[in-house]
């Protein structure tokens, strides 16, 4: 959910750091790769929380009782919970590193490059209609 806020904010450093953490955590590289074009990998449950956090990010204002209910029935209240948190937490360090220019470390880059088969471009917003 949070590599989905990277993304759809266009934030280099964050959308390195967190595939190298979805790398180590043994996320398949597949999935991954899927993300750049739709959301057709990712499980019900997951697709609940990307597109609350997408909808969150671009457009905070309009998140209804109906998105926090389908979070809270996928999550539970605490779950749904710790879900907001890290949506508004990974937007905060989009525009912190953004802002910074926050250099990546040669490990998040070459990851970046295995999964890719590329340098890191920002992800067209047209792919992310959601």
């Amino acid at each position: 959910m949070t590599f989905a806020v990277a993304t759809s904010n266009g934030c280099r450093y964050c959308t390195l750091h967190t595939l190298l953490g979805l790398r180590h955590a043994g996320v398949d590289p597949g999935k991954l790769l899927a993300m750049k074009k739709d959301d057709s990998q990712l499980s019900p449950q997951e697709l609940t929380a990307v597109l609350f956090a997408r909808k969150l990010t671009r457009r905070t204002g309009t998140i209804t009782d109906d998105d926090w209910s389908k979070l809270t029935t996928a999550f539970g209240e605490t779950g749904a919970q710790d879900i907001l948190l890290a949506a508004c937490g990974m937007n905060y360090l989009n525009r912190f590193n953004d802002a910074m220019h926050s250099p990546s470390e040669d490990n998040a880059i070459q990851t970046y490059r295995e999964v890719y088969g590329a340098d890191w471009t920002p992800t067209p917003v047209s792919a992310l209609a959601h």
